[in-house]
């Protein structure tokens, strides 16, 4: 692979983002401020003389999250180091980079078959969140019984065959239907009918039969796990 051929498959590689870029900070001097501007207390000198500004040091370890010792103190002492009519200061400077700058062709292809496994996993992980956040509905409607009471039979029946097949409850309303008289004996009764509308939904990509497996799969699993600490305590009697 010739050197203008790996420059572009890693710029290609970095346009996909199968190879981002890294950013990492150096330090450029530079000698920009006048020790006149600088407050006589904010001066420190170090344990081997170096005179330096406190505040910038104090700052310096902090954002780095470097410890307060004398060892650390001493070392960035130097970026912020008084001398003569000056103050030297340290700016950082933003360095860009990628993984595989001075790479040889061999690391570039194993780091393209890991890269495209990455990829494939990602895409397949975001259609799996896609089929999750389409939904499939069901409308069931169940109708009270004559004397105008829940019809429970036909409601529970319903809610336990849905629920076998992976679907949840969504929401459920009623609907009235109007009212009825009739007799029962010698008594007139007067019932109001109602309809309740169950709606359910499940993921998109679900279907009865995965629903079943899944449902099936987890029954064997938390029998095996009930047959295995039976066994254990039995073991210890």
């Amino acid at each position: 692979m010739t050197q203008e051929e790996k420059e572009k498959l890693l710029q290609r590689l970095i346009q996909c983002g199968a190879l981002p870029l890294q950013k990492e900070y150096v330090n450029v001097m530079m000698k920009n401020e006048d020790i006149s501007s600088v407050p006589e207390d904010d001066i420190g000198i170090t344990a081997s003389g170096v005179k330096y500004v406190k505040s910038a040091v104090n700052k310096y370890l902090y954002e780095n999250r470097y410890p307060f010792t004398e060892q650390y103190i001493e070392m960035v002492a130097k970026l912020f180091e008084v001398s003569g009519d000056e103050v030297q200061t340290a700016q950082r400077k933003a360095v860009y980079h990628h993984v595989l700058e001075n790479a040889t062709d061999e690391e570039i292809e194993q780091y393209m078959k890991v890269a495209l496994l990455e990829q494939t996993a990602m895409i397949n992980m975001r259609l799996k969140q896609d089929a999750f956040n389409f939904k499939d509905y069901k409308v069931e409607v169940i109708t009270d019984t004559d004397s105008g009471g829940t019809n429970v039979v036909a409601l529970k029946d319903c809610l336990e065959h849905y629920s076998k097949l992976g679907w949840t409850l969504k929401t459920i309303f009623t609907n009235e239907l109007g009212k009825e008289s009739h007799r029962e004996g010698y008594d007139i009764i007067n019932a109001t009918i109602d309809q309740i509308v169950l709606i359910f939904e499940r993921p998109m990509f679900m279907t009865d039969e995965s629903a079943e497996q899944a449902r099936e799969e987890h029954h064997k699993r938390n029998v095996v796990q009930k047959e295995n600490i039976t066994s254990y305590f039995n073991d210890q009697n």
